[in-house]
């Protein structure tokens, strides 16, 4: 910014600060759109959450502060302003997971405990209709799948983690459902010997909080390295979609992708040489089989 629109956003800001402290909410949020027009910063960010939550606009106070979400890690009052908002939209799952990126988890963690515990007797019905469509989730289409599975972000921790199990063993889902809900256990670092199907119908045993993120795996690391590696030789149209089918893989055979990956190189050397419809024999047969199962979940996904 220039000197002119610094002062000019020093003094947004100021005015914001005065009206929040005379109770004027209305011309506190208008000080505050200007100002955030001019420039996203965290500290403007956390003032305008801060803002938005007094006056009741939690859904919208929830998606300005993801903006700047890691800043709410930073202090202990900033922590608790995030919970509160994530609280507030009754995202318990959210709310727990951003306690465990925190130095104050343990101090966090019973607030979230006893939201919960409040919302089920508040909230009775509501939670147990989206916790049974939970556990059904194979009875609906995808299109319906997809909406129980975002409701259910909305349930405590012991409704869901009920509801997930079910998801992990049901054979009616798709691979990556199953992997989806495994990764959202992964995070909240749910520490349990867990059934799972596997994407070849195979039962396995994980356990959430042993697992790393599958953008953190040296297998996915280094495949798109060689992918980026070979930039060059393909239009960048191409190359991003292939990086797409390349995480959707490895996302449908998490978390046992040394099981399946036998050689990263011959591996994306043969999705690169399907896009020019050549055969490329260097790649082991049955990694290739494997590979090929995988794109036809893929397909069958997209229809």
């Amino acid at each position: 910014m220039t000197e002119e629109e610094q002062t000019k956003f020093n003094q947004l800001v100021q005015r914001a600060h005065e009206a929040f402290e005379n109770d004027e909410i209305s011309k506190t949020l208008d000080a505050l759109e200007a100002a955030y027009d001019m420039d996203q910063t965290a500290e403007l960010n956390q003032f305008v959450t801060k803002v938005l939550l007094s006056d009741g606009q939690n859904q919208l106070a929830h998606t300005i502060a993801d903006e700047f979400v890691d800043s709410y890690t930073q202090t202990r009052d900033l922590a608790e302003q995030y919970q509160e908002i994530a609280l507030r939209n009754k995202h318990y799952l959210i709310a727990r997971e951003f306690a465990l990126a925190t130095k104050w988890n343990t101090d966090l963690e019973p607030k979230i405990i006893k939201q919960e515990e409040l919302d089920r007797q508040e909230f009775t019905q509501t939670i147990q209709t989206t916790a049974r469509h939970f556990y059904h989730l194979s009875e609906g289409d995808l299109g319906q799948q997809q909406e129980r599975l975002t409701a259910a972000e909305h349930l405590p921790l012991r409704e869901y983690l009920v509801g997930a199990k079910f998801t992990l063993v049901d054979p009616f889902l798709l691979p990556i459902t199953r992997a989806t809900v495994l990764d959202r256990l992964r995070r909240l670092n749910i520490d349990e010997q867990l059934k799972m199907l596997w994407f070849d119908g195979s039962e396995i045993k994980v356990n959430p909080s042993k697992l790393i993120a599958l953008d953190e795996t040296p297998i996915f690391k280094q495949m798109m390295s060689i992918l980026e590696e070979n930039e060059m030789k393909i239009d960048s149209t191409t190359i991003q979609a292939l990086e797409a089918g390349l995480r959707l893989h490895l996302l449908i055979a998490y978390p046992k992708l040394e099981d399946v990956v036998k050689d990263p190189q011959t591996w994306v050397l043969g999705m690169l040489a399907e896009t020019k419809a050549e055969d490329f024999k260097a790649e082991p047969e049955a990694q290739k089989k494997i590979r090929q199962q995988l794109q036809a979940i893929i397909l069958t996904l997209m229809q």
